[in-house]
């Protein structure tokens, strides 16, 4: 009897899997602007949308613990756009992918200079 209880629970955890697999490859494709399933209701949405309830969740968490200011560059960067999805856009828009690594690593050499005196 006891094999038998965990058949039903070796299928949902196969569905599990199979749900985080398929969103793991959307989000890898599309990033925040991959279209999800929801892991409690199998409902679909959008990841920045699901990534912003969250934060929404935990706000009152991170105030009680001083951790807001981490939250607020989380909601930062769910707003503008990851780093990836910011070069696709400018990409789209006409400039060079040269133009982009040049300026991405000319960003990189200024945030590890700044960093530099505060790691030294």
């Amino acid at each position: 009897m006891h094999e038998a209880s965990a058949r039903p629970t070796a299928a949902l955890a196969a569905v599990d899997v199979a749900l985080a697999d398929a969103n793991d490859a959307a989000a890898a494709r599309d990033s925040l602007n991959a279209t999800l399933r929801h892991w409690g209701n199998g409902e679909t949405i959008r990841c920045d949308d699901w990534v912003n309830s969250l934060i929404d969740q935990v706000g009152p968490l991170a105030a009680d613990l001083d951790l807001s200011e981490h939250l607020q560059r989380l909601t930062a960067m769910v707003s503008a756009g990851n780093q990836a999805m910011q070069w696709v856009d400018q990409h789209r828009a006409g400039r060079s992918i040269s133009d982009l690594l040049r300026s991405g690593a000319e960003a990189m050499e200024h945030q590890e200079q700044a960093l530099s005196p505060s790691l030294g």
